[in-house]
């Protein structure tokens, strides 16, 4: 059951990444290069810092 928990959280990650990812190459020419990489290290500090909140949580949550 854990495990399952964890591929989910996994999936939803991943599909976050996907949808910056396309996010990022369909703005590329509109938007200032500037702007989209300050978009992007804010991107990777807000999803690395949730990254570990949440499988913090899951490690530490009662069996279930």
């Amino acid at each position: 059951m854990r495990a399952d928990q964890y591929f989910m959280v996994t999936y939803v990650l991943m599909f976050l990444l996907i949808v910056k990812t396309v996010l990022v190459n369909a703005t590329l020419d509109q938007v200032p290069e500037e702007r989209m990489k300050r978009f992007e290290r804010w991107f990777a500090v807000g999803f690395v810092a949730t990254t570990l909140v949440v499988y913090l949580i899951l490690t530490l949550m009662a069996p279930s």
